[in-house]
């Protein structure tokens, strides 16, 4: 590029980061605006009494998308970050006392599944086939490529082969069902629709995807605590020459007229600079923004400009609990599932009627088992998530409180009883996501993927109203979760340059 480009970031999350990064690598001017302290966005630290929780993020999936960052950059990952595979998985407990380690060794995973329900270890291989067919045809033409519509998806290459595994009927509970007789297993398979804020009842049969990648990518946790995936992404930033500005929040795009037609009657606007609340103003020839789309449409851009991110369904919420605990608690893996009795109640209460489940199932992650120092000797580390409603039907400021006493109880009823252990804990409502990240109705994955269409309708990282605009972020496309919003700033990073013309 003769003259380099000048890139402002909105947002200093995962996806920000990764835009960052690919930028700056290709001779970019990059400046990043973040209205927190700190990098990593929901990727972030508490630090309490010698206790360390990962307030966002737990898991670490699909290794190689963090590998071709880091390699873009011109670095390895094992120079930075230390992966730990985790082995086993998950442990889940069914309300009936049963339950199995999930394995990311196939063998070992029928194996245990036999064990638990005779015939669901062979059923797993055949679901797992099945789940192979739709990650192979999916993964090159939409995870790894900017679409628009269902045709982009069928123009970028699915193999024939794999189209029936792709169809996304029926939903990811009734492809489990035709699967598995044991509704346990059934219940097992439908977790995986809450990784992109989703209830398996609604959600498309082809989040089978979700499943493989982690069964056959494996789950890796980073010693010392998934923060330090922001702290490393920041360093090799600032290696490149990124600047930083924290404590900074964007309060518009200010854009420019440009002669190329959108519409018949209305002229595309280029983006011209970002302005702050403190009045200052960073020129840009392009805008990545990495805030959540709503906020995008709704704050920093004119409202003729949006592009129905507010009407969309929010992702799941989530109600989360970090609690610090005295003792060493047996029985449990570093990660943990406590189904709940009645899943389908669940996800209507929470989709359907807007209010926390009077039974939620329960997720513990105990980082500290893994790595000690995450906790302080003979103590661990609990953080304690249940899905939970968007904001706008309950008044967590009142609710909070009793709801967390609620999931405690829960928990000792299935066998560990805590309450009188817990020597600090901290509480993060999804009121509290909403505000402190400006989420869409306080959802963790921007909008959730209860339809066919889901998928194709989030916003795109190629603005088509905005000349210069790019997304990055688990709001836009391809979705949430931490490699998918590594690829999306990968993607809104090479259409910028794509369409950089000095």
């Amino acid at each position: 590029m003769s003259k380099p480009m000048r890139a402002v970031v909105i947002g200093a999350g995962v996806g920000g980061l990764s835009a960052a990064i690919r930028l700056a690598a290709k001779g970019c001017a990059v400046t990043v605006l973040e209205q927190l302290p700190n990098a990593g966005g929901k990727l972030n630290l508490l630090e309490d009494r010698g206790f360390r929780f990962d307030t966002g993020p737990s898991l670490v999936t699909l290794p190689w998308v963090f590998e071709d960052l880091f390699a873009a950059a011109g670095e390895k990952l094992s120079d930075h970050l230390e992966l730990i595979r985790l082995e086993p998985i998950c442990r889940y407990v069914y309300p009936d006392g049963t339950g199995f380690d999930a394995s990311a060794d196939l063998p070992t995973m029928m194996a245990n599944l036999e064990t638990f329900s005779s015939g669901a270890g062979e059923d797993f291989n055949a679901f797992f086939g099945h789940a192979a067919r739709a990650w192979r045809g999916s993964r090159q033409p939409f995870l790894e490529s900017a679409i628009s519509s269902p045709l982009d998806f069928v123009k970028n290459g699915v193999p024939w082969a794999d189209i029936g595994a792709l169809l996304p009927f029926p939903t990811l509970h009734g492809l489990a069902a035709r699967f598995f007789d044991d509704s346990r297993m059934q219940q097992f398979v439908g977790r995986y629709a809450t990784y992109t804020g989703s209830s398996p009842y609604r959600a498309p049969a082809t989040l089978s995807t979700v499943l493989y990648s982690e069964y056959a990518y494996g789950a890796w946790y980073v010693k010392g605590g998934l923060y330090r995936i922001a702290t490393a992404l920041e360093g090799i930033a600032r290696k490149l020459g990124v600047q930083f500005e924290f404590g900074a929040t964007a309060t518009k795009i200010q854009l420019e007229d440009t002669t190329a037609p959108i519409m018949p009657d209305r002229k595309q606007q280029a983006v011209e600079a970002v302005t702050l609340t403190d009045g200052r103003r960073f020129p840009a020839d392009v805008v990545i923004c990495n805030a959540d789309a709503a906020t995008l449409y709704a704050d920093l851009l004119p409202k003729h400009l949006d592009e129905r991110s507010k009407r969309l369904e929010p992702s799941i919420s989530g109600f989360v609990m970090m609690l610090g605990v005295a003792g060493e608690t047996s029985g449990l893996e570093h990660h943990n599932i406590f189904f709940s009795h009645d899943y389908k109640k669940e996800f209507v209460q929470i989709f359907d009627e807007l209010r926390p489940a009077t039974d939620p199932t329960i997720y513990v992650c105990i980082s500290s088992k893994s790595d000690p120092s995450q906790a302080p000797p003979a103590h661990e580390n609990w953080f304690v998530l249940v899905n939970a409603p968007p904001t706008g039907g309950t008044d967590w400021g009142k609710e909070a409180e009793p709801y967390a006493a609620r999931i405690l109880e829960l928990l000792a009823h299935r066998g560990y009883d805590i309450r009188s252990k817990v020597v600090t804990q901290h509480l993060m409502t999804p009121s509290d996501l909403e505000t402190r990240y400006k989420t869409f109705r306080g959802g963790i994955y921007g909008t959730s993927s209860n339809s066919v269409s889901a998928a194709f309708l989030r916003p795109k990282n190629r603005s088509s109203r905005v000349e210069g605009l790019y997304l990055a972020s688990g709001s836009a496309h391809p979705g949430g979760g931490l490699p998918l919003v590594m690829l999306s700033g990968k993607l809104a990073a090479e259409a910028a340059i794509k369409d950089w013309k000095p």
